[in-house]
């Protein structure tokens, strides 16, 4: 695994790389490491529940948790659902959610280069989403349980230091590296938490759309993106306000958010429509509905080739976007 592979993902079973290194798609058996390809929906990529390392186009190899270490072969029943980049110490964070009864609800660390957990961390029930602040060097972790609280990790030692309150049931995590905030998606409450990254204290709760599930930043024009999977709209909230300035109506239940930093476009999956929906966030306005894979979820952007990918869990396929043509 390469160090300079730098991963964000929230419940989703796509992940890739920020740097075009690799795509990481995660499923049942672990993490799965594809290369890039491309295409304007180019390919539907089928990720097998059990992969064979020999025979999957793009493959490179599958990471299986057993006892401590990410293994190339082999599989568990582990839910890994959320992973992280730590830059500065080389080091993948996976959030493990109720894999066991010894390790469950953790942030498991591990070396990039040697694919081994070097610490297991005990988090909230339910832990689903974190982002990274390298700023100040702490990793916050949502977790869907009744403490309604952000568990922040330093990545330096490794250990929980705080447990910041939030809004009911933290979904999602962003990291605005423009003002060193941490924006949170509260399903339960329908607002966004805003805490201060230095202090690590709320400093501000904004309203929003029903049930935020995803959220992103855009570091074009400072905004931050809230998906709402009730109303069927995305908030845009000013980073510099913390007020809400707009809302975008999207297809039926969007679930995932990415940002496209090249084209200025914001990519939202549509779980109940099928569809992945454009904007344009320089007019913040729908350009394109594009039909992809049943239930899509995860979304990500690929920097090096301008393409969008997009995990359909429904028909647990990978779909492939060209962000220049759409």
């Amino acid at each position: 695994m390469n160090k300079t592979t730098f991963v964000i993902l929230i419940m989703s079973v796509l992940l890739i790389s920020e740097f075009a290194i690799s795509i990481y798609a995660m499923n049942n058996t672990g993490v799965i490491l594809v290369q890039p390809f491309a295409g304007k929906i180019i390919t539907s990529q089928h990720i097998p529940s059990n992969p064979n390392i020999s025979n999957v186009r793009h493959l490179k190899y599958t990471l299986g948790y057993l006892k401590n270490t990410f293994l190339r072969r082999g599989g568990s029943s582990l839910g890994l659902v959320g992973i992280s980049y730590d830059l500065a110490n080389g080091r993948i964070c996976v959030i493990k959610h109720l894999s066991g009864p010894l390790d469950s609800n953790t942030v498991s660390v591990t070396n990039s280069t040697t694919d081994i957990v070097i610490n297991n961390i005990q988090v909230g029930m339910y832990p689903v989403s974190m982002a990274y602040d390298p700023l100040d060097g702490y990793i916050y972790v949502a977790s869907e349980d009744l403490s309604n609280a952000i568990a922040v990790i330093s990545a330096t030692t490794s250990k929980v230091i705080e447990c910041i309150t939030v809004g009911y049931e933290p979904d999602a995590v962003a990291y605005d590296p423009l003002d060193g905030y941490i924006y949170v998606a509260n399903e339960l409450s329908c607002t966004v938490s805003v805490i201060n990254g230095t202090t690590n204290t709320v400093i501000n709760s904004i309203q929003v759309g029903t049930y935020p599930d995803a959220i992103t930043y855009n570091s074009v024009n400072d905004y931050i993106y809230v998906a709402n999977s009730e109303s069927d709209d995305i908030s845009v909230i000013n980073s510099n306000t913390n007020t809400v300035i707009g809302c975008i109506t999207v297809g039926k239940n969007p679930i995932g958010i990415a940002f496209d930093p090249a084209n200025d476009y914001i990519y939202v999956t549509n779980a109940g429509s099928n569809t992945v929906s454009v904007i344009n966030s320089n007019t913040n306005k729908v350009i394109e509905s594009i039909t992809v894979g049943k239930e899509p979820d995860g979304i990500v952007y690929d920097v090096s080739n301008g393409y969008i990918y997009v995990a359909n869990s429904g028909s647990n396929t990978v779909s492939v976007i060209n962000s220049n043509t759409n």
